[in-house]
């Protein structure tokens, strides 16, 4: 390895020394091995600190929870010695949090063994001062009244008899506490059998009489053991001490109403707990969002994930089923790794990884101010009120996250920029009302609030027209009540301007003027003296007067020209009028009478022939598509490779449904490195015909840029020259968010200037939709395939029209033969055109 590529597989820490990067990524995977022991203890040590007999197994565990973090933090310092000063910081925070977490635990687990050994204490003090109080009371007493042996013996004697029959009395009481409890229980059993009698019924007369359904079935709420974990609850117990006398009739009446209350409360809370589970039952369950790998995106994914699948009863495999299921794109490919693991461990290694990639608070931050400062100006009510929400969820976004101060007085300044001129003076007169109300600077929420009841005011049904009018007018084409919509194909290109209104032959603009030849006011081809001339006179009139050799306009050449004309005689189909064609001796008559009105023959064929040995068959390419302002074509990013050479390369495919072959340029092909077989085609365009053409035959794998999925084989791509495909039908993510249900889509961008790759039919799965974005009618709409999302239809209609038409010789030398050939045969033909 040289000099250059040993610093480029290293990085300068603190001090300025080089560090590998192996030892860095060695760091890393020993934190991250020691932080998910570390979670497993925890989540252990939390189930354990429910019941007061675990208390020696938690003293156990909470060492060994506590040389766990001593470890962790012996591993966070290794690593930060390995970094530099701004990553350093954002290890220490990712580290400070896991420690944090770890410690509010310990502390929790410390407190509930405190306040156990105090409960203890406390009990064992009331059991010995219960023991000793009536012989100590006894002996002071015979002391005092006694004075001789005998009294004392008889008086011990009395005493013997006394305690003897407090003691029975006691036991006496113990029993009929007893019998008590046990009626208690007995009264309880009762009454849930009777709510599980009442609810048997209740599901009869829902499903159905007869039948029998099972409440084993239910789905019972438990989530995963959160990481964040707060002190821990502790059952609350008091020690049980009866009293030695009798209880008073009032009393038992006291003590017989509270447990009527209590057994009231809890049949009360059975019933609501019995009524809501038969009510989740009817409830459609919700569905959670996919996740493309979007950092703005990850924690309302997150959320509704937990929401509707992890509260589940199912197990840790399945959940990692369904995360797999809603994760796409660099999401996806993220958690390829978890499916090796065991599946409790796969599941939480799946969660931490999608924290740790796509749940940084640091480039959520950064990612929601890049996109609220650098979105498109605000133009009409809708994109106000659209950039209003946006905001707002901008800066809850970065509440939550405590990162709203990242916003500064030179973000605020770029929001205000994007909004209308009438808004940009009322927001300066607010800032200063508030510097000189309140002496200080405006805040970000003021300006928030500014734009979210300036988004109100413009979307009044009634008085925002009057906003919205004057941008509207500003944002008419004024063409657009000229513009018809053409059908054009991917092989031409003409852009509809002022004077190229209509494609017909009786222009209305064009009559209103003189005709060149005669100064009447009609067109050229109605001209009388005009069709009288020779053929040779005809085209040296027109290039005398500077006209189009193909529709007689002004201002451009037959070679530049961007109508869809082509010679109406048979045989023909070259690009110039019909009025100007040489007869030749592939026609029948000497000349072809020409017809009133040219006609435009249809789009260009490409015809393959197989080799001589291969079965019979044909493939033909006739992709159109109308166009009205800019149209957006079915390309996409493609990341094709060559089963020769092992090699890579990312380029733009266009997806053509209406071809059953697919092409690829020399120059795909060449940096490729394929190599393949040599195979014969007759090629037909407007100006030849069935012309032979040997073309090469290669075999490539296509997927996605991401590699999401397995490559799909293609093993007839065909080579071509060039496909004559740009980029002006590829939509832009600008161009994306003027409409509100493709604004959320994000399309990868390629350093790539043209259209490499055209898959047709014969790999229909490159072409099958998995997801389709739809809008109103008329409205684009995009379609996810397997290699991303293509869009479609009309993305700006503010646009001039195009069509396009890609020939597959050059234009400059289709004109140099067709003025060979009039020379050559105009010599010859002197016979008038007759006009009919």
């Amino acid at each position: 390895m040289s000099d250059t590529q040993e610093e480029d597989a290293a990085f300068s820490d603190g001090e300025g020394e080089s560090v590998p990067v192996d030892k860095i990524s060695e760091a890393k995977r020993n934190r991250r091995a020691i932080k998910r022991t570390l979670t497993r203890q925890m989540d252990n040590i939390d189930k354990l600190t429910g019941r007061s007999r675990n208390v020696l197994l938690v003293r156990d565990k909470l060492s060994v929870l506590t040389e766990t973090i001593e470890k962790f933090e012996d591993a966070q310092a290794a690593l930060l010695s390995l970094l530099s000063d701004e990553e350093q910081v954002r290890e220490a925070e990712y580290a400070a949090d896991v420690l944090s977490r770890a410690m509010q635990l310990k502390e929790g687990i410390n407190n509930w063994l405190a306040q156990y050994e105090e409960d203890n204490e406390l009990a064992q003090y009331e059991d010995d001062n219960e023991t000793q109080d009536e012989p100590r009371e006894a002996s002071k007493d015979g002391l005092g009244s006694c004075t001789s042996l005998h009294d004392l013996e008889v008086e011990n004697t009395a005493l013997e008899e006394e305690l003897k029959e407090l003691t029975k009395r006691r036991q006496q009481r113990q029993l009929e506490l007893c019998n008590l409890r046990l009626k208690k229980e007995r009264q309880k059993l009762i009454e849930e059998k009777k709510l599980i009698v009442e609810l048997d019924s209740y599901k009869n007369d829902v499903y159905g009489q007869g039948t029998s359904h099972s409440t084993s079935g239910v789905p019972q709420p438990r989530s995963t053991p959160s990481r964040v974990h707060n002190a821990p609850t502790r059952v609350s117990w008091e020690p049980s001490r009866v009293s030695q006398e009798s209880p008073a009739p009032d009393e038992s009446a006291t003590t017989a109403s509270v447990l009527a209350d209590t057994l009231r409360h809890v049949l009360d809370t059975s019933r609501n707990q019995q009524r809501a589970i038969v009510q989740s039952l009817h409830v459609p369950r919700g569905e959670p969002q996919t996740f493309d790998g979007d950092e703005l995106e990850y924690w309302p994914f997150i959320r509704s994930f937990k929401d509707s699948i992890d509260c589940l009863s199912i197990s840790a495999a399945q959940k990692l089923v369904y995360l797999k299921q809603y994760c796409r794109g660099k999401a996806a490919l993220a958690l390829k790794s978890t499916s090796y693991l065991n599946p409790d461990e796969g599941y939480n290694t799946a969660l931490e990884i999608l924290e740790e990639r796509f749940g940084n608070p640091y480039n959520i931050t950064c990612k929601w101010v890049k996109k609220v400062v650098n979105r498109p100006e605000v133009k009409t009510a809708a994109d106000l009120r659209d950039y209003a929400d946006e905001i707002h969820c901008c800066i809850e976004s970065l509440k939550a996250m405590n990162s709203l101060s990242w916003l500064g007085n030179g973000d605020m300044l770029a929001i205000v920029e994007k909004l209308p001129y009438y808004l940009k003076t009322r927001w300066i007169k607010a800032n200063h009302e508030i510097r000189s109300k309140y002496k200080r600077g405006v805040e970000i929420v003021e300006l928030v609030k500014f734009i979210s009841d300036a988004a109100d005011e413009a979307s009044d049904p009634v008085f925002g027209t009057l906003v919205n009018k004057g941008q509207k007018d500003k944002g008419k084409n004024p063409q657009s009540k000229y513009q018809k919509r053409q059908v054009g194909s991917f092989t031409a290109k003409a852009s509809i301007t002022e004077d190229k209104l209509t494609a017909v032959t009786e222009n209305k603009k064009q009559t209103a003027g003189k005709c060149p030849c005669c100064g009447q006011g009609h067109y050229l081809t109605r001209c009388t003296q005009f069709k009288a001339m020779k053929i040779k006179d005809r085209r040296d009139f027109v290039m005398t007067k500077g006209l189009c050799l193909n529709c007689f306009a002004h201002g451009h050449t037959g070679k530049t020209c961007a109508r869809n004309y082509v010679c109406a005689v048979a045989g023909c189909g070259l690009k110039h009028n019909t009025y100007l064609h040489f007869p030749n001796q592939r026609t029948d008559e000497g000349t072809t009478p020409p017809p009133s009105v040219p006609t435009v023959t249809h789009a260009p064929r490409v015809t393959f022939t197989p080799p001589e040995n291969a079965p019979e068959s044909q493939r033909v390419s006739n992709y159109a598509s109308s166009l009205g302002g800019k149209l957006a074509l079915p390309i996409v990013p493609a990341r094709v490779r060559c089963i020769d050479t092992n090699a890579i390369i990312d380029t733009y495919a266009m997806l053509d449904p209406g071809t059953n072959a697919t092409y690829c340029t020399e120059e795909l092909c060449h940096k490729l490195g394929a190599r393949g077989v040599i195979r014969r085609m007759e090629l037909t365009t407007i100006a030849q015909t069935r012309m032979p053409v040997e073309s090469n035959v290669i075999t490539l794998f296509v997927s996605d840029i991401y590699d999401s999925q397995e490559p799909c084989c293609i093993s007839e791509v065909t080579v071509r020259p060039t496909l004559n495909i740009d980029l002006s039908g590829l939509s832009s993510r600008v161009e994306l968010l003027k409409w509100q249900h493709l604004k959320q889509l994000e399309l990868p961008e390629l350093d790539v200037d043209q259209v490499h790759l055209l898959i047709g039919q014969d790999c229909a799965d490159l072409l099958m939709p998995g997801e389709v974005k739809k809008g109103r009618p008329g409205e684009p709409f995009a379609v996810h395939t397997p290699l991303g999302w293509v869009i479609n239809g009309p993305i700006d209609p503010f646009k001039s029209n195009i069509k396009t038409s890609h020939f597959v010789r050059n234009v400059s030398a289709l004109e140099r033969d067709l003025s060979k050939l009039w020379e050559l045969e105009g010599v010859n033909s002197e016979v008038p055109g007759m006009s009919q």
